[in-house]
């Protein structure tokens, strides 16, 4: 049951990327053609504006969740801030991941399909 919930944390900031990044790629395209910037300083600025947003959503989230589940025996302070430490990574991985399908796939419905 628990693995279910923290996958969920993890899918809807994947879903929810996508029309953001689908809906810049024709200015980046335009810039690109024009030698603006490179690939690799688009997808690491994308990334770093979503460090502040998912630190705070996974705390908010983590706050009552962890208590809820019992996690709160023993070191406290050490078990939340490594629990912490991993939702954030595994929600930045499905961001990542969100931001690769949205940039492979040629239109936002292709992205989001189930098939």
């Amino acid at each position: 049951m628990i693995i279910k919930y923290n996958a969920l944390t993890g899918v809807v900031p994947l879903f929810t990327s996508m029309p953001v990044i689908t809906g810049g790629l024709p200015s980046f395209y335009r810039e690109q053609q024009s030698n603006m910037y490179r690939v690799l300083y688009y997808e690491f600025a994308t990334s770093i504006i979503e460090a502040p947003y998912v630190a705070v959503s996974t705390v908010i989230f983590l706050i009552p969740y962890f208590w809820i589940v019992n996690f709160d025996v023993g070191n406290t302070a050490v078990k939340f801030f490594w629990y912490w430490l991993y939702l954030f990574l595994y929600v930045e991985v499905n961001i990542m991941f969100g931001h690769f399908l949205s940039a492979a796939s040629p239109s936002l419905a292709v992205a989001t399909s189930k098939y």
